[in-house]
């Protein structure tokens, strides 16, 4: 199974190494996506309270906590040295993983489409994941533009799904998109 295994420290996404302060050398001032471990960094983005009220599924920020599992893997994303937030994929399957996207308010635009799309394309060269999904309430109408400004699709809607008690869309994107 493709996950994120840790060994004193280390992480290993599939059989691709990557060692905890990894950061790719991309272009200045082009979204740069990462594996990304900081419990703090991801608490960063998860907790804002602009973001928290959509992506949590606890009440309380307080409550949320970050610890390293072989069922997800985060990957962060930072343009130059300035961190705009990250995205949390929870693995379904061999195949499959669902997408929670946790990008700061200074990222929000032209900065957040290009930091989505290279998420996605990261997941797609870097793993075996053949889709990826995300389930968005039809309440956050910015979350729903975000998911098809990033090449997603609707596929289906579940009524009273969220934690919140929302109806909830499912968006999907497939490798070979």
């Amino acid at each position: 199974m493709w996950c994120i295994v840790s060994k004193k420290g280390d992480f290993h996404l599939g059989i691709h190494y990557f060692p905890p302060d990894y950061r790719p050398d991309l272009p200045e001032g082009e979204p740069m996506i990462a594996p990304l471990h900081s419990p703090s960094l991801i608490r960063e983005a998860v907790c804002h309270p602009s973001v928290f009220p959509w992506v949590a599924a606890v009440e309380d920020p307080e409550e949320f906590v970050w610890e390293p599992s072989r069922w997800h893997f985060a990957l962060g994303a930072w343009d130059g040295d300035e961190y705009l937030g990250c995205f949390i994929f929870e693995i379904r399957n061999p195949r499959l993983v669902e997408a929670h996207v946790a990008l700061l308010p200074k990222a929000w635009g032209p900065r957040a489409k290009q930091a989505g799309e290279e998420a996605i394309r990261w997941v797609f060269k870097l793993t075996r994941f053949e889709r990826i999904h995300a389930a968005v309430s039809v309440r956050n109408r910015a979350a729903l533009a975000y998911v098809e400004r990033v090449g997603m699709t609707p596929w289906g809607k579940a009524p009273r799904s969220s934690s919140k008690g929302d109806d909830q869309i499912f968006f999907g994107i497939s490798k070979e998109a």
